[in-house]
C-alpha cells in the first residue's frame, strides 16, 4: 500500500505522490503556510483524506498539511512559467509521449489523445462539482468516467505542476491548495517530521541567486524606483517578494539615471550574470534614448529591457512649458515612476495634478523631455498611502493601485516566453531518455 502525500483543492482531490512530498510542488508553499494540529481524530478540520479511515475516532493524531489559498499557489505558478497556455501545450506534450512510450496504455491514452486541454478542464470542473459529465458533449462524458478514479485524472508526465496549474482553472480564488503530508507521518518508518522545514527548503530561494530556480534582479533608474516597486510589491503580492532582489542604491552608493542604468545593464552582460534580470527604463524621453544602444547588444536571454508601461491616464495630462500650460499626452516623454503611484497620490488637497515640466529637447530622437514637479511631496503621499494599506489591507480596494498594478505585471510576465520553453524543454528530455 505504502504511505502519500495527498494535493487537494478544498475537498476536490487532486493526486497524490508515493513516499514524499513532490519537491516542485512544496516549491510552491512558504514555510508560513505550514500548519501542524495536535487533536482527535474527531476534531480534525478535514474528512476526505484517503488516510482517514485507518485512524480509530478516539485515536490522537497529528494532521500535518500546507495550505495557500488558490490566487497565491496561481501566481507562484504563473511567476515560475506555468502559465495556462503553457500548461496546456505541456498536457498534449505529455499525453501524446506516454500514449508512445507505453502500448499497452494505448487504448486509455488514445481516448485521452483526442481530447483537447479544454475538453479535460470541462471534465474536470464536472468531477469538481459532482455533476455528470455534459450529456451534450459526449467527449467530455467519456473523460469524466475515465479518469474519475485515476490520479491527476490521467494527466501523465512527471511535472505535477502541470495538472495542478489546470486545475486551478475550475477553482475559485479562495480555495484553499492543500498538499496534505499526515499520511507519511502515520507510516513506520516516519518520512517526514511535523517540524521539518518544507517551505523555505524546497523553494531553494534562500541560498545562491542562479537561474533558473534563484531571485529574479530588478534594476532601476535610481533609489526612488527601487523603492517604491519593493514596496508596491509587498502591499499588492506579499507571497511574491521572496522571488525578486533589488539593487541597493543607498548602500553601494550607485548613480542613478537611465544612462547609468544602460551601463549596469551592459555590465551584467558582460559579467554573465546567470540570474534572470530586468532593467526598469521610465516612459520617457532619456530612457528611449539610453535604450538605443542596448539594441544592438549581444544580450543573453536572461536580461530584459522593460520601459514602464503606457497608461490611458496620462494621454492627457497637465504640462507647463515656455508657451505655457497645456494638456498633453506624456507618455514616451516624461512618464516616471511618480505619475504611476496613482491620483489620489497624485492630486493635491486641491484636487490639482502637478504638472510635467518641459525641461529639454533631444534632437537625436526629435522629442522633448519632461519631468513631474514636486516630486517630494508625491513621495510623502504615497508613502503615507503604504503605511494606512500594511494597517489595514481593505484600503487596498479603495485606493488607485493601477499604475503599480501595470508595472509589476510587466515584470511578472518578462520571463513567461523563456520558462515556457524551458518547461516544454524539460519534458521533451525527459521522454527522449
Amino acid at each position: 500500500m505504502g504511505n502519500y502525500a495527498e494535493v487537494w483543492v478544498g475537498s476536490f482531490y487532486l493526486g497524490r505522490t508515493k513516499s514524499q512530498a513532490d519537491p516542485q510542488l512544496m516549491k510552491l508553499f512558504r514555510e508560513s503556510d505550514r500548519k501542524v494540529v495536535h487533536c482527535k481524530k474527531h476534531d480534525l478540520p478535514f474528512r476526505e483524506r484517503l488516510w482517514f479511515d485507518h485512524v480509530k475516532d478516539d485515536e490522537d493524531i497529528t494532521a500535518f498539511y500546507y495550505s495557500a489559498p488558490v490566487r497565491t499557489i496561481r501566481d507562484h505558478l504563473e511567476l515560475r512559467g506555468y502559465t495556462l497556455a503553457t500548461a496546456k501545450s505541456a498536457f498534449s506534450l505529455c499525453l501524446q509521449a506516454e500514449a508512445n512510450c507505453y502500448p499497452e496504455w494505448r487504448k486509455h491514452f488514445n481516448l485521452l489523445t483526442q481530447a483537447s486541454a479544454d475538453q479535460w478542464l470541462e471534465a474536470m470542473r464536472s468531477i469538481k462539482q459532482h455533476a455528470p459529465g455534459d450529456d451534450r458533449d459526449c467527449q467530455v462524458g467519456k473523460l469524466v468516467s475515465l479518469v474519475l478514479d485515476v490520479d491527476w485524472y490521467g494527466c501523465p508526465g512527471p511535472d505535477l505542476n502541470v495538472p495542478l496549474r489546470l486545475a486551478l482553472e475550475v477553482c475559485e480564488d479562495g480555495d484553499e491548495v492543500i498538499c496534505d503530508l499526515t499520511d507519511l507521518l502515520l507510516a513506520e518508518y516516519e518520512y517526514v517530521s511535523p517540524d521539518e522545514n518544507f517551505g523555505t527548503y524546497e523553494r531553494g530561494l534562500t541560498g545562491g541567486l542562479e537561474y533558473p530556480n534563484g531571485k529574479t534582479i530588478i534594476l532601476t533608474e535610481g533609489h526612488s524606483d527601487c523603492w517604491i516597486i519593493f514596496e508596491s510589491l509587498k502591499v499588492l503580492y506579499p507571497h511574491l517578494t521572496e522571488y525578486f532582489a533589488f539593487m541597493d542604491f543607498e548602500g553601494l552608493r550607485i548613480p542613478g539615471g537611465a544612462g547609468n542604468l544602460a551601463n549596469i545593464v551592459k555590465a551584467f552582460a558582460g559579467a554573465g550574470i546567470v540570474n534572470k534580470t530586468i532593467a526598469v527604463f521610465d516612459n520617457d524621453t532619456a530612457a528611449e534614448d539610453a535604450i538605443r544602444p542596448l539594441q544592438d547588444l549581444r544580450r543573453p536571454a536572461n536580461i530584459r529591457i522593460l520601459r514602464l508601461p503606457e497608461l490611458t491616464f496620462l494621454h492627457e495630462y497637465p504640462t507647463v512649458g515656455p508657451t505655457g500650460t497645456s494638456i498633453t499626452d506624456v507618455n514616451g516623454y516624461a512618464a516616471s515612476i511618480e505619475l504611476y503611484l496613482g491620483r489620489d497620490v497624485l492630486a493635491d488637497g486641491n484636487g490639482n495634478l502637478p504638472p510635467v515640466q518641459w525641461t529639454g529637447y533631444n534632437t537625436g530622437l526629435r522629442k522633448y523631455q519632461g519631468e513631474v514637479l514636486y516630486k517630494n511631496a508625491i513621495h510623502e503621499r504615497f508613502r503615507h498611502r503604504l503605511q494606512a494599506c500594511a494597517r489595514n489591507p481593505e484600503l487596498l480596494k479603495e485606493t488607485d493601485w493601477a499604475g503599480l498594478r501595470a508595472i509589476l505585471s510587466a515584470i511578472f510576465v518578462a520571463f513567461h516566453d523563456l520558462d515556457g520553453e524551458r518547461i516544454i524543454d524539460a519534458l521533451k528530455e525527459h521522454y527522449d531518455q
